[in-house]
């Protein structure tokens, strides 16, 4: 991960963050692709999916729903990986009930993008 330099110089391994304060999940990273100190390729993440989960707080199981689903995955707020899985479907049950109460973050990965949401478990 690149990091803030005075003298304004761009480096293989930086990212630019363009923030949109008035609707942050509009804000776009990009990374930039050096070869030989010239600058051939920028990729953007932008996330454009949109994920529903219900219910969210829960006391253990929840359903995550999104469209052309590849893949969810759940990290305890330690990042410790709890649950994977791969899928097709638009719709996962995920049960939490053997974890201990919590936030946990659920990256799902589509055909489309990419978003990681909160979920409570109480």
């Amino acid at each position: 991960m690149g990091q803030d330099r005075i003298d304004g110089d761009v480096r293989f391994d930086d990212k630019v963050v363009v923030y949109d304060p008035a609707n942050p999940a509009n804000s776009v990273t990009y990374a930039i692709k050096f070869k030989n100190d010239l600058v051939f390729g920028v990729k953007s993440n932008k996330v454009s999916i949109n994920v529903e989960s219900y219910p969210n707080p829960t006391s253990g199981k929840f359903v995550v729903k999104a469209a052309k689903m590849t893949d969810v995955k759940v990290a305890d707020i330690t990042g410790r990986n709890v649950f994977s899985k791969i899928t097709s479907a638009n719709e996962v049950t995920i049960d939490l009930s053997k974890e201990n109460a919590g936030i946990y973050l659920v990256t799902v990965n589509s055909k489309d993008g990419a978003k990681t949401i909160k979920v409570i478990k109480l």
